[in-house]
């Protein structure tokens, strides 16, 4: 299956190749060049039938115009001032323009609202990160309590009575499972 695949793939990119090497060939003395320069042109350009244009696509804003006939022409109404005035259009000047102004400053009481937002956002920013390094530091607590339970569990186990032992795991156990505070 994946041989005829490839056979099928390799015949139909070698297609185009074929077909145009059988295209039959123009006659030799219309190929003859008297110069040395005619024939190097000749052999880096594509050759053109006389009259024809080499063929690019148009955009369809110029396939639009070409379509027109409009190329050469000079347009039937030209809009102007004059032609406005004068053909009822409506059309209006003034004899000087006004300053433009510029915004005003912003006031002391706006400076200083944003003043006191932007203290306020620093307030809070400081107050969280204070937060967090009392949850991280709350947190590598318990793991320390976590340890030390642990540890005194297996103290308990060295212990011959198992009563000992049994109470420790289970404080171990009631440390692990508590969950740290949430901020």
């Amino acid at each position: 299956m994946r041989h005829l695949l490839a056979v099928t793939a390799v015949a139909l990119l070698a297609l185009p190749a074929v077909a145009e090497e059988a295209k039959p060939k123009e006659p030799a003395k219309a190929k003859k060049t008297t110069t040395t320069e005619s024939s190097a042109t000749t052999k880096t350009q594509p050759k053109l039938i006389e009259g024809q244009m080499p063929s690019t696509e148009d955009s369809p804003m110029v396939a639009a115009a070409k379509r027109a006939n409009r190329l050469g022409k000079t347009p039937k109404w030209v809009i102007t001032n004059e032609t406005l005035v004068t053909s009822g259009g409506h059309f209006t000047t003034t004899a000087a323009q006004p300053q433009v102004q510029a915004p005003p400053p912003p006031s002391e009481q706006e400076l200083a609202a944003k003043q006191r937002a932007a203290e306020a956002e620093r307030t809070q920013r400081a107050s969280e990160e204070a937060a967090k390094k009392r949850f991280a530091q709350m947190e590598q607590e318990r793991k320390q309590r976590q340890l030390e339970a642990a540890e005194s569990a297996v103290d308990a186990y060295e212990t011959d009575d198992p009563a000992v032992a049994e109470h420790a795991a289970e404080e171990a156990l009631k440390l692990q499972e508590q969950k740290p505070p949430h901020r």
